[in-house]
């Protein structure tokens, strides 16, 4: 009976520690768009039959939306200076909603879904409703010209323009956008400071 007594024992307490609840730094959500101001994205565009150009955008205010969402307003560099307020995005757990087109005074229809989380590979969705349709995969590793990035890949479909395939990567959002006339890389990315 003794020489039994060790070994159960270990398999006893290796099932405890198997058992042993997750601390919460590891169930923290993982939101694919950051969240604080100052976060700051440097894209380069190439369109077909038009001069490549850059793009500065950048975190110009974040408001705690409903049901723990975050309404993050994002800013386009212009002319003179300083980010003027370009558009908002709705940001949480369930995924990355655009919300308002601050540049042309406009509201898209409701919500435009961009990602929908939790991530399933081969997941499907309707975006923007019944004439759109998205399909994520992943994760994939894309490189550009700010890294490498582990990504879900989304591809659009709207009823009447081609499908679009694009990139999210964690904390980050949008790394790379790809259609057959365009094309939008991320060249730098810099977090909020503390």
């Amino acid at each position: 009976m003794t020489k039994l007594t060790l070994p159960l024992l270990l398999i006893f307490f290796t099932a405890l520690a198997a058992a042993a609840p997750i601390p919460d730094a590891a169930k923290a959500t993982v939101l694919y768009f950051p969240t604080k101001v100052g976060a700051k994205w440097t894209y380069t565009h190439s369109y077909k039959n038009l001069p490549e150009h850059e793009t500065v955008d950048g975190v110009v205010a974040v408001e705690e939306g409903a049901e723990g969402t975050k309404v993050v307003t994002i800013g386009r560099l212009a002319a003179k200076g300083g980010l003027g307020p370009n558009w908002r995005m709705v940001v949480s757990s369930r995924g990355l909603f655009w919300s308002e087109n601050l540049a042309n005074g406009g509201r898209p229809d409701d919500s435009v879904c961009a990602l929908k989380l939790p991530h399933r590979d081969g997941q499907t969705w309707m975006p923007g409703g019944p004439d759109a349709r998205a399909t994520a995969w992943g994760p994939v590793r894309v490189t550009v010209p700010a890294g490498e990035f582990s990504c879900i890949q989304v591809v659009s479909r709207w009823q009447l323009l081609p499908p679009a395939t694009e990139w999210y990567a964690p904390g980050v959002g949008l790394v790379k956008r790809q259609s057959p006339d365009a094309l939008a890389v991320l060249k730098s990315f810099a977090p909020a400071k503390d």
